[in-house]
């Protein structure tokens, strides 16, 4: 039987609630090494970056429409944007946002930047979890629902083939943990990989799944942490991750992350982000109750 729009939404709550513990402690574990080295955790509330209020825009947009409504999206980004810059958002997307807000389409805004071409960044994979969770049983409606999610701020086809490929993994994770199976990762990459589209992401993707097991740090340094904020230094390794240790649980997977990523120059908040709203689908359960308590909520995740 086709899952309700409630279970969907569920999930994609489930979802948003690990990419914000995520985005949380990725920011602020890397404010301060000790507290990672010691596997100690920061005094709450841990408050989330501009990563879980885009996140969040999508789940409402999701819980309205049953779909990505675009222009509806675009309103919300804009609007969440002026009310607290101070979140944490690039450069890049203060200027689409601020754009926006002032009342130019989200179509022209969102090509206004890199010569006509649009944004490479890794902004549309961070939120696209949720997206994924939400379609999980058709692969290839969850990509365009993907696409769509990444479209109102990444023109260029490799800013949305990050957020394709995060929504894709959350898919088949969802897939296995409602049909009680393990993931078969070679499958995995199959799927992830031929509805990505062709460019840097997906021979990122390609280079993740030819590095098969390997030590987290090393796949980090193979695949990149996120140094240049692009989809392509971003989603291959946190995609890798995710695949590789949803198994171990919340808690454990995302300290066996905290401990591969290489330096405060990484985009720490963003790869824990991603790697979060995909490993929370796989066991709900195993998020701590201190985790889910010291945790900054959104509207979505504040009794779920």
């Amino acid at each position: 039987m086709s899952p309700t729009p409630q279970e969907r939404l569920l999930q994609a709550r489930h979802s948003l609630l690990g990419l914000s513990i995520g985005d949380a402690l990725g920011k602020r574990l890397f404010l301060d090494l000790a507290f990672r080295a010691e596997r100690r955790l920061p005094a709450s509330p841990w408050t989330f970056t501009d990563d879980t209020r885009m996140a969040s825009a999508i789940v409402t947009n999701l819980q309205e429409h049953h779909h990505i409504h675009q222009d509806q999206l675009a309103v919300a980004f804009a609007a969440d944007f002026m009310a607290q810059p101070e979140r944490g958002y690039g450069a890049v997307a203060h200027f689409i946002l601020h754009q926006m807000a002032q009342g130019t389409p989200w179509q022209q805004a969102t090509t206004s930047v890199y010569g006509g071409e649009g944004s490479k960044g890794n902004g549309g994979a961070m939120r696209a979890g949720p997206v994924g969770a939400f379609f999980f049983d058709d692969l290839d409606h969850c990509a365009h629902q993907a696409r769509l999610s990444a479209q109102v701020t990444h023109a260029h086809p490799d800013g949305q083939a990050g957020a394709i490929a995060a929504a894709l993994t959350a898919a088949v994770i969802t897939q296995a943990k409602r049909a009680a199976l393990a993931v078969e990762l070679d499958d995995a990459w199959k799927q992830i990989i031929a509805r990505t589209p062709e460019g840097e992401t997906r021979e990122g993707l390609k280079r993740a799944q030819a590095l098969g097991t390997a030590a987290p740090a090393v796949a980090a340094a193979e695949l990149g942490s996120g140094i240049g904020v692009l989809s392509s230094d971003t989603t291959p390794f946190a995609l890798w991750f995710a695949l590789h240790h949803h198994h171990q649980g919340f808690e454990s997977a995302l300290w066996t992350l905290f401990g591969a990523l290489p330096s405060p120059d990484s985009d720490n908040d963003t790869i824990a982000a991603i790697v979060g709203s995909i490993v929370a689908l796989a066991d709900p359960d195993s998020i701590p109750e201190f985790w889910f308590q010291a945790v900054e909520k959104t509207p979505h995740t504040a009794h779920i």
